[in-house]
C-alpha cells in the first residue's frame, strides 16, 4: 500500500473522526438536559462562557488547556476527550478495513459505531440508555443485516434470543440476591446487539462481552465514573468489533463471499446469505 495514501487517509479520517466525536460529546451533554443539539454555540457548563475558536479543536484543545476551562478553570471531563478520540479511532478502523471494497458496509458500519460510542458515553455519564440512540443503532443494524443476509426474520430471531440471555441473567441475579432487581440496561442492549450481529454471531457476542467485562470492571475500580456501566460497555465494544469483523462470529468459506467489480465504479464485496462454513 502506498505510504502517501496511508498517511493521507490517517490524517483525513482522524480529523473527520475527531469532528464527529465533538458532535457526539455535545449529544452526551445536551440530550439528557433537553437542550438544543446544534443551534446554541458551545459553552462552558460551569461559567457559561461561549467558547472561542481556539477552544473548540476536538481533543487538541482539551490537551492544550490541561483538561480545564480556559476561562474559569473548571475541569473538563475526560469522558468527552475519550469519546472524540474513540470516534477518530473508529473512523480509521472502518476506513482501512472496509474501504473501498465494501462501500455499503463501510457507510453503515461507520455510522453505527459512532452511535454506539455515543450511547456508551451517555450511559457512563447518566447511567441509563436513551431510546432515540438505541433506535438509531437498531435501525442501522437492521439495514446491515438486510443488506448482507437478506433476511428480516433472521435478525428478529437473533434479537429475541439475545434478549432472553439478558432476561435469564436478570432472573438469576434476582434469585441469588433474593429480591427482584431492576431490569438491567445490559439486557436491552444485548437484544439490540443481537439484532445487529445476527443469530450466528450470538455466541461470540455473549462470550466476548463476558470476557471483556472483567478488565472493564477492574478499570472501574480505579475510575468511579465507569461503575455501573461495565456490562453496557462490554456489550457495546463487542458489538462494534463484530460489526467490523463479522467473520469473528461465523466461519465463512471462500464460496460465501464474492467481489463484483464494475468498470469505473470500483469493487463491492457481496455477502451471500445463510453461509456457515465449508460445504
Amino acid at each position: 500500500m502506498d505510504i502517501g495514501y496511508v498517511l493521507g487517509s490517517l490524517i483525513m479520517m482522524t480529523v473527520l473522526g475527531l469532528s464527529v466525536g465533538n458532535f457526539a460529546t455535545s449529544l452526551t451533554y445536551r440530550l439528557p438536559r433537553g437542550l438544543k443539539i446544534a443551534n446554541d454555540p458551545p459553552y462552558c457548563d460551569t461559567c457559561h462562557t461561549y467558547l472561542e475558536t481556539r477552544d473548540m479543536f476536538p481533543f487538541v484543545s482539551w490537551l492544550i488547556n490541561r483538561a480545564k476551562c480556559r476561562f474559569c478553570g473548571a475541569p473538563v471531563p475526560a469522558l468527552y476527550a475519550f469519546v472524540e478520540l474513540g470516534c477518530a479511532v473508529w473512523f480509521n478502523a472502518t476506513w482501512f478495513t472496509l474501504w473501498p471494497h465494501a462501500v455499503d458496509a463501510y457507510l453503515v458500519t461507520l455510522a453505527h459505531g459512532v452511535f454506539v460510542i455515543t450511547l456508551l458515553s451517555l450511559h457512563i455519564a447518566e447511567k441509563r440508555l436513551f431510546p432515540i440512540v438505541l433506535i438509531l443503532i437498531a435501525g442501522l443494524g437492521a439495514i446491515y443485516r438486510v443488506l448482507f443476509d437478506a433476511s428480516v426474520l433472521g435478525f428478529l430471531i437473533s434479537a429475541y434470543l439475545a434478549l432472553m440471555v439478558g432476561v435469564a441473567g436478570w432472573l438469576l441475579s434476582s434469585a441469588v440476591k433474593r429480591q427482584r432487581q431492576p431490569f438491567p440496561a445490559v439486557a436491552i442492549l444485548l437484544a439490540v446487539a443481537g439484532l445487529c450481529v445476527g443469530k450466528d454471531s450470538l455466541p461470540m457476542l455473549v462470550g466476548g462481552s463476558a470476557v471483556l467485562a472483567l478488565p472493564i470492571w477492574l478499570i472501574s475500580q480505579f475510575q468511579p465514573s465507569l461503575r455501573g456501566s461495565t456490562g453496557v460497555i462490554a456489550v457495546g465494544l463487542t458489538l462494534m468489533t463484530l460489526m467490523l469483523f463479522p467473520s469473528l462470529g461465523r466461519t465463512l468459506s471462500s464460496e460465501c463471499a464474492q467481489v463484483e467489480c464494475v468498470s469505473g465504479k470500483g469493487c463491492q464485496r457481496l455477502m451471500i446469505a445463510n453461509c456457515h462454513g465449508p460445504r
